[in-house]
């Protein structure tokens, strides 16, 4: 059994988290506003993320990486298929199992689309000294490492 938190603990880790789930609606929605590709559903949107920071990889771990079953995840997969922005390619060291991976088109979405966000985040990002920019970059690497894979 562990101890309970003290009071004052718990209440500034309670305003943490709602500080960032609100941060993280509003960047949805900033990703969303930045993005004119091809019409993809929240699945989609979430396995070509996931490809871009770890590709080539199984059905299986990408199902895992967005925490959804193998079935919504290969619906996904086959939707970035037909939209050009990913392909199932042979794996190297199991020649009977398939990877996923993003195509040119599909690394340039990203791209394209990370380009727009940082350029409506950038002059937000600005108004904060030099130093305390450093500090929530290293924060958020932290918290960022402390998550579940």
């Amino acid at each position: 059994m562990t101890a309970a938190r003290p009071a004052l603990e718990r209440d500034a880790t309670e305003l943490l988290v709602e500080e960032l789930t609100t941060l993280f609606a509003r960047l949805a929605i900033l990703a969303r506003s930045a993005d004119d590709g091809p019409a993809l559903n929240t699945t989609q949107r979430l396995a070509l993320i996931a490809l871009a920071a770890a590709e080539p990889i199984r059905l299986q771990a990408l199902a895992a990486r967005i925490d959804t079953s193998s079935p919504t995840a290969s619906r996904a997969v086959e939707g970035l298929v037909e939209a050009g922005l990913a392909e199932r390619v042979t794996d190297p060291e199991d020649r009977r199992a398939v990877q996923i991976r993003l195509t040119d088109h599909g690394r340039g979405l990203i791209g394209e689309r990370r380009r727009r966000v940082a350029a409506t985040l950038e002059p937000a990002l600005l108004t904060l000294p030099a130093a305390e920019r450093a500090r929530l970059v290293a924060l958020l690497a932290g918290l960022n490492s402390a998550l579940p894979a």
